[in-house]
């Protein structure tokens, strides 16, 4: 039984990591560029939200892109940003993850899959960290099935920016993901068009990512009776955030999805509130 897991921001943070755009944009990394003529910084730092310190960095990319036109600095800034936030990641102690998470005991209900394949979104190494205490037997071979879909800090490169047909300026290609030198989907493709357990968790299918998950308009033509499909989600606005993209993804046909495969459901706030 192969079982295949995509890996979000949302599973460091259920850690206790503090991996958010708005943990970065008030660390030192950030702020130390503000006021400096860093047009770029200063852009994404006007659209934050308090109190949460909230910004959608990729949209606000998109957003600067079209604004700022041939601005000779964005692709230099651009680079910066990338640099900095690398260096925020590169801080963060993944030793201080909270082992009674539901991120840290997700793989363990899963020690009997024949085949176990994680697609992870994040930068950080905490997928790896975890395996090995839980699939200590196995942890070899799984750490191979480990893909990191957007880089990360231990090879000192990330992908950062939108999705391919965001309508930014047709001069900054550098946004694009797929500009990156080190995209590669392949593994995303494979992995997805043959699994018989799909577990998602704290990625929030945002259109962003779009690019990667064009399995699931296929689902819905195929006999996928014994395919099962599990979202964890933390509350109900999460749950409802990604129900947003799954229709989009399906071509507003998520009741096709639902009635052709066995999908499921979990709630990490409330199991949360259980074990408090």
């Amino acid at each position: 039984m192969s079982s295949v897991f995509i890996i979000g921001n949302g599973f460091d943070l259920s850690l206790g990591l503090k991996t958010g755009y708005n943990h970065f944009i008030g660390s030192s990394f950030f702020q130390e560029k503000l006021g400096k003529g860093y047009q770029l910084f200063d852009h994404l730092s006007s659209k934050i939200i308090p109190p949460a310190n909230w910004v959608d960095i990729e949209a606000e990319l998109v957003t600067y892109s079209v604004e700022v036109d041939n601005n000779s600095s964005f692709l230099s800034e651009y680079k910066m940003l990338c640099e900095a936030l690398k260096s925020y990641i590169n801080t963060i102690d993944l030793n201080s993850i909270d082992e009674g998470s539901e991120a840290f005991l997700l793989f363990s209900r899963f020690r009997d899959s024949e085949d176990l394949i994680v697609l992870n979104f994040n930068y950080t190494n905490s997928v790896n960290l975890i395996i090995s205490k839980h699939l200590p037997h196995v942890f070899s071979y799984v750490e191979t099935n480990v893909f990191h879909i957007h880089g990360s800090v231990e090879i000192d490169n990330i992908i950062f920016g939108v999705t391919d047909g965001a309508g930014i300026n047709k001069q900054h290609s550098f946004l694009y993901k797929s500009s990156s030198s080190i995209y590669d989907g392949k593994a995303c493709v494979e992995a997805l068009s043959s699994f018989d357990n799909l577990v998602i968790f704290g990625h929030s299918l945002g259109e962003s990512d779009h690019m990667y998950l064009d399995f699931f308009s296929d689902l819905i033509y195929q006999n996928t009776s014994e395919k099962e499909i599990s979202i964890y989600f933390h509350g109900e606005e999460s749950k409802y955030s990604l129900y947003t993209q799954l229709q989009e993804l399906t071509n507003n046909q998520v009741y096709k999805l639902k009635n052709k495969t066995k999908f499921k459901e979990f709630d990490t706030l409330r199991q949360y509130a259980v074990n408090q």
